[in-house]
């Protein structure tokens, strides 16, 4: 023990991390400050944490995770297993995994601190690196919202960073991580299927020379098994999962294939990343000068060192993948890019300190004005409060359960961008008799906004099989306001 804590306290008094330290306190606050009230708390987020509480308890262990955006296809089941003892040690409250998730991604400012110093020889690139991704508003975002595919830049990272050790350092052992990050991304969002082209990429690139064939092997079988929940569902269900990806690859090839369009949307991607790591906007001058200063300093920089090739195998290869989805483009397929334009940006800022006082003159500048611009933005994004949310919802949740007396009651959720799943895993955490699967005596409609809140008569499969059980002859009790957002109704027979 003694041992262990000498080299912390070492390690603490290391005055060459200091900086880093700095970096990651910020990075921390910026990801914790105001997370109860500030988290996403939708659909999407309840269905994770019924799952999670599920195999707390012993109910249900999933084979298989969250479905896809992308066609029909479901990931594997490494999310739901990940944030459940966050979700256990925070007594069954959504902000565990939502800590989970901002663990994540101050793991990841460490973890690209010490790929970049290793990578370039230079604290100098590591510190800026480290300092883009720590205030970067879109990385804050994703970090304080407990959603699968918001663990990828952890696991992207860290698939580099072994990577790295494998093919420069020639540490075979390090193929063992490098099997396991990618079946971890895999498991975030399928577009973590970008690391197999760029794995294959890098070895035809630098040929290793293969000395231990065992660690090789290991990580292929590692990867098998991390995979294997996945084979095993798609075997008990017609193989479901391999019939919509080849969907998804049979449209892309009736929708014929030209080269030149391909590049030009890999360019589009490349400046959407920028753009949105940015927050400068996709097609503004600003973020278009900055990818040309960008471009310039690489080139310069690729001919002192060679050691830029996997962070460019990374961001072309990875924006070449993306640019053959030709599906609707969400922002979060492009996580595992992020950790890449934090590299690119810290080793330009680098590159240009290293020069005469033009370049410092210039790098201070950019350092300036990108550090405010992110602080800016980032404070604008801790500081607000989200509704619906976590507390919002706990609010309507026991509301409805003091009104319903102690009776069994259905439910139904009129909302544009949410579902009952939100509402319901307080139901069950709380065991109100939320009744699913029979019509009771009285039935709450929720409405979500204005826009869609029209209860009565309306389609809504809760809402017409409760008036259809009493052949239309249900009648408005009570209807109630909350946080001028929601409202809620009470139905029941009439008498």
């Amino acid at each position: 023990m003694r041992i262990k804590l000498s080299k912390i306290v070492n390690l603490l008094l290391n005055k060459s991390l200091w900086p880093l330290f700095l970096i990651l306190f910020l990075g921390a606050f910026l990801r914790f400050y105001n997370l109860r009230d500030g988290m996403p708390y939708l659909g999407d987020e309840g269905r994770d944490v019924i799952i999670a509480r599920g195999i707390i308890t012993g109910e249900h262990f999933p084979l298989v995770g969250p479905p896809t955006s992308i066609g029909n296809l479901y990931l594997g089941p490494i999310y739901f297993y990940l944030m459940a003892p966050f979700l256990g040690l925070f007594n069954f409250e959504p902000l565990g995994p939502a800590i989970f998730v901002a663990l994540t991604s101050i793991a990841t400012i460490g973890l690209l601190y010490f790929l970049v110093k290793e990578m370039f020889k230079s604290q100098l690139a590591a510190v800026f690196t480290a300092l883009f991704y720590a205030i970067s508003p879109l990385a804050v975002e994703f970090s304080r919202w407990p959603w699968n595919p918001n663990v990828m830049p952890f696991f992207a990272t860290l698939f580099f960073y072994s990577l790295w050790q494998t093919l420069e350092k020639k540490r075979e052992h390090w193929i063992l991580l490098t099997g396991v990050s990618i079946a971890l991304m895999l498991q975030s969002h399928y577009m973590g299927l970008a690391s197999i082209p760029i794995l294959f990429v890098a070895l035809l690139i630098k040929r290793p020379v293969i000395k231990e064939k065992t660690f090789w092997l290991s990580a292929i079988i590692l990867f098998l098994a991390l995979m294997s929940p996945l084979l095993v569902f798609d075997l008990r269900h017609n193989f479901l999962n391999t019939r919509g990806f080849w969907q998804i690859v049979s449209e892309r090839e009736r929708g014929g294939f030209s080269l030149l369009d391909i590049f030009s949307r890999e360019r589009d991607r490349i400046r959407q990343i920028f753009g949105d790591f940015t927050t400068l906007g996709e097609r503004s001058l600003a973020n278009n000068l900055l990818l040309g200063l960008s471009s310039v300093s690489w080139i310069i920089l690729a001919r002192q060192k060679r050691r830029w090739w996997l962070v460019l195998i990374w961001l072309f290869i990875g924006a070449l993948f993306l640019s053959l989805y030709q599906g609707p483009f969400y922002r979060h397929y492009l996580e595992f890019l992020l950790p890449v334009c934090s590299i690119f940006l810290g080793g330009i800022l680098a590159l240009l300190f290293a020069q005469k006082w033009w370049g410092q003159g210039l790098a201070i500048l950019c350092l300036l004005g990108l550090s405010g611009l992110f602080l800016y933005q980032s404070k604008i994004i801790v500081t607000r409060k989200l509704v619906p949310g976590v507390e919002s919802t706990k609010e309507i949740v026991r509301f409805i359960g003091t009104q319903a007396g102690g009776q069994p009651f259905n439910f139904s959720l009129l909302a544009k961008n949410n579902y009952d799943t939100a509402y319901r895993y307080f139901f069950e955490l709380w065991k109100f008799p939320a009744e699913y699967n029979s019509v009771t005596k009285q039935l709450f409609v929720v409405c979500e906004g204005e826009e869609l809140c029209k209860p009565q008569g309306n389609a809504k499969w809760e809402i017409a099989v409760f008036d259809a059980a009493y052949n239309g002859k249900i009648e408005l009790v009570s209807q109630w306001e909350f946080l001028n957002y929601f409202r809620v109704f009470q139905f029941k027979p009439k008498t």
